[in-house]
This record gives structure tokens, sequence and C-alpha cells, in this order.
């Protein structure tokens, strides 16, 4: 970051592209994976002449054809290797070394192909802003997934970027340090409690067994956010804004809401490259239906090629066929019994019935054995084990008391965030730069020393690695 802002602006371009190379060809310093970054530079290559090639070729005509199979060319390419990495293995029972984050470097170079081909904007005939373009070391791990006419005009504009702006730097920043602490503080501390109770389910009872499970909620939610968040602030300091991934997920009154805010970048992916060329809502209500069931099964093989991704996909397709189902339903009876549905008890409900049915399906995400999974969820309702709330058994799970506390404070912080995020409709880094300098500076130094006081880290820790970057 301090080469980016001490070089030529001109050659800012150029050192974003080799960094992010360099990030990307390396799982770590003794780790080379450079034969399977081969595979990725080839099919950068294909989707970039691909898309020249199509945005060359009228729209109309006798060569429209040539479009087509140009996109075909291109897609087969990408979801080639896609099926190759991701699914070899459990076909052939072989391990093979998949690159980190090829579903989301995929997606984005898919998602550019299909918009050069519905003419949306132009083709980028530079190969250096295409190849930044997908290699962009904050986004290609775990995402965002990045559009090209949102992400490339900013990456041409890279030598307009002031070296010193206060508030781009306030922005950053603490986008950065709130993903930290959120990754730090939360997520790998709350999976001390998961890892530990999951991987012994048998010992536990009803109330630790959905104690864990809403632990794994959180921690999911904090893993992944911390990630998309971090991003966030690498690209601000550089002067890039990137869509925001996440925006309050668990405030949502309805599942359908919930994916309006969860992994924001995936779910408009597969609303205008899978759910609206099926036809979407523009057809019967059956094959409305349909659509929404093929969109989310997509979503569960994309995760994985286990059953448990496509079961965890197929639940919140149905959820969503019901709650579009029962929704005429809903509203007679709120009219027939007059219910307040603008009132807290009411939204109350509405999201804590949301959680629950979201929470449930996360077991499916979080188990990858099926039948354990419904033993898991078998004994969540068989085993009641009241009793831990009065004999300190939840502080038995994998935190003392003192970590408990720790956790149950910053997941408070969380919430606070969150609401307001939701009532403001802005990121968290943007909620920061609109209040007063000293107040904004406040949050970011407080943030810090609870990074170095509270966050997990040191000799005995074994350092979580971030859930998403086997996506």
């Amino acid at each position: 970051m301090v080469v980016f802002y001490v070089m030529p602006p001109r050659a800012r371009v150029w050192w974003v592209l080799v960094s992010s190379l360099f990030f990307y060809c390396y799982k770590s310093w003794n780790e080379p994976v450079s034969e399977q970054s081969i595979w990725l530079f080839a099919a950068i290559g294909v989707s970039y002449v691909s898309a020249v090639i199509m945005d060359i070729i009228p729209r109309e005509g006798r060569l429209k054809i040539l479009r087509l199979l140009l996109l075909l060319e291109g897609l087969f390419a990408d979801f080639g290797m896609l099926i190759y990495f991701k699914y070899y293995s459990f076909f052939t029972n072989r391990d093979i070394l998949v690159p980190m984050g090829i579903s989301f470097f995929i997606f984005t170079s898919t998602g550019y192909l299909f918009d050069i081909y519905r003419c949306k904007y132009r083709a980028e005939r530079n190969p250096l802003y295409y190849a930044l373009f997908t290699c962009f070391f904050p986004c290609i791990m775990s995402g965002p997934i990045e559009r090209g006419d949102h992400l490339i005009p900013q990456l041409k504009n890279l030598h307009k970027v002031k070296v010193i702006d206060a508030d781009r730097m306030a922005n950053g920043i603490s986008l950065l340090v709130w993903g930290l602490f959120a990754k730090m503080v939360i997520a790998d501390r709350i999976a001390m409690i998961v890892d530990n109770v999951y991987g012994q389910y048998y010992l536990y009872g009803s109330v630790e067994l959905i104690f864990a499970s809403v632990c794994y909620s959180i921690q999911i939610y904090c893993d992944f956010m911390s990630y998309s968040t971090i991003a966030m602030g690498c690209a601000k300091l550089m002067g890039i804004d990137v869509i925001d991934n996440f925006n309050a997920p668990y405030l949502s009154l309805s599942v359908k809401e919930f994916w309006k805010r969860w992994h924001i970048s995936l779910s408009s992916w597969l609303r205008d490259y899978v759910y609206i060329p099926l036809g979407g809502s523009r057809c019967s209500k059956f094959r409305t239906y349909i659509n929404v069931m093929i969109t989310f099964l997509v979503s569960g093989i994309w995760h994985g090629a286990g059953l448990n991704f496509v079961i965890w996909g197929g639940i919140h397709g149905i959820l969503q066929v019901i709650d579009g189902l029962l929704s005429p339903v809903g509203k007679k009876i709120n009219e027939l019994t007059k219910a307040k549905t603008d009132s807290f008890g009411y939204r109350f409900g509405k999201g804590f019935i949301t959680f629950v049915l979201v929470d449930l399906a996360w077991v499916f995400f979080r188990v990858t054995d099926f039948n354990l999974a419904v033993e898991l969820l078998r004994r969540m309702f068989s085993k009641p084990d009241l009793w831990v709330f009065f004999d300190e058994g939840l502080y038995k799970l994998g935190l003392d008391r003192r970590e408990s506390n720790i956790l149950f404070i910053a997941v408070l912080v969380l919430v606070v965030v969150d609401i307001a995020k939701k009532k403001t409709g802005r990121s968290f880094g943007d909620i920061i730069l609109s209040q007063p300098w000293w107040f904004r500076w406040c949050v970011i130094i407080a943030l810090f020393f609870a990074l170095l006081t509270f966050g997990v880290y040191g000799p005995s820790f074994h350092p979580v690695e971030f859930i998403y970057l086997q996506f």
C-alpha cells in the first residue's frame, strides 16, 4: 500500500496487477500453485479474447450466431475449469490442489461475458485492465463478485487517486479494523465453541446444541463479512469502491429479505445470470417457483459437490416457495385480525422466525455428512437439558466465563453496528465518516486496541482460515 502511493501515478496499475498476481499465485511462501495458476491465466486470455471479438460482431445479422458461439466458448472454458477443480475429487475420490477463490474468479469472468453478450457495456480492449479486473487482490479470494462496468472504470482512474485524502483514509482504515475485529474477536473466538460442540455432539443436549448452532450462524456471518469488509477497506485506501456484501442479514423479516442482505454480490449474480434467464417471475407461478428452486440448487452446488450443500440450497429454495404460497394467506389474516404489522412485536416475531429457519439450514452447511446432520438436529429437539442455564454448563463449551463475556460484549457491538447499517443503508465506513472527525478516530482507535487486547492470536492459538476461502 505504501509503494502504491510513492510510485509514479501511471505505474500504479502495474503495481496493483503484479501484487494481485503474486498474491494469487502463492497460497503461502512455501506452497506455490503455479500449475493451477497457469489454467487461470489461460482462462483470463480466453475470456478476454472472446469478449473483445464478441463486442466487435454486430448483435443483429447473419454473424450474430458467432456471438453466441464465443459466449459458449468462454463459458465452457470457465465452467469446465470450475467443474474440474471443484468436483473432480468428488467423482474420483482423488484429491487435487484447488486454486483459492476459484469460484469467485469464475463468477466474475462469466458475469462479464454475459454482460458483453447482452451489450450492457463495451468490452475492455486493454488486457492490462481486464486482467486486473479479474485478479484484483482484495476480491479474488472470497469476493465480493464485482461487475465490469463498476470496477474497470475505477481501475482506469488509479492514477488520479490523491495521495492524501483524510476522509478516504478514515473510511478505509475504519473498514479494515472493523473487519479484523469481526474476524479476530468474534469469529475466531466463537469458533472454539462450534468446533468443540459439533465435534462431540453426542456429549451434549438440546440447549447446548442449539446454542452451538446459533454460534455457528454468528461465526460464518462474522467470518465472511469480515473478509468482505477488509476487502472494501483495502480497495478504499486505493480509491476504489467495491460492493458492500452484507447489510445486516440477520435482521431480515423473511428468508427472501435475508437473501437480499446476505452475500449480496452472489445473490445478485444468481438473479441476473440464472433466475432471470430462466424466466424469473415473468411467467406462471408454478414456473416461477421452479425457477426459484433451480436458482437455489445452483447456489448450493456452487458451494460444493457434497449432498449437504445441495440440501442447504434446496431448503432455502423451499422456504422461498412456501413464503410465496403463504404470503397472500398471511396478508388476509393480518387484515382480519387488524394486526399492527409495523409494531416492534410483530417485526420481532417475523425476524425471530426467519433467524430460526436460516439457523437450522446452516446445520447442513456446517456438517458435511447428511446422516450426522440429521442426528444432530434430532438431538436438538429430543435431549432436553435446561439445567445448563443454572449449572454454568454454557461456560464449559469451549470458552471460560471471561472469554464468554468478551464474546457477549463483542456480539452486542455487532448488533448495534448492524442496526445502524439497516437503518441508514450505508456501510460501516460511511457511517463512521458521517460522524465528527474526533468521534470517528475514537471509534477506530477503540477497535484497534480491542484487537490488540481481545483478538484471538498468540503462540498457543491455531489461526482459523477464512471459511469462504474453500469456495
